[in-house]
């Protein structure tokens, strides 16, 4: 899997995550109902 499909299929199956992007890297948050600044760090990837 290319890390953008990861990334897709992690917002798509995992209820309640969130895409942050900072510094040119994206990341997994779980951040249901958008309680917090960004959430709980799930995974990030380095794209290019």
């Amino acid at each position: 899997m290319k890390p953008d499909e990861i990334l897709k299929y992690c917002l798509e199956e995992l209820e309640g995550s969130v895409l942050v992007e900072s510094w040119g890297e994206k990341g997994i948050f779980y951040n249901p109902g958008h309680v917090l600044k960004r959430g709980v760090y799930i995974m990030f990837a380095l794209l290019s």
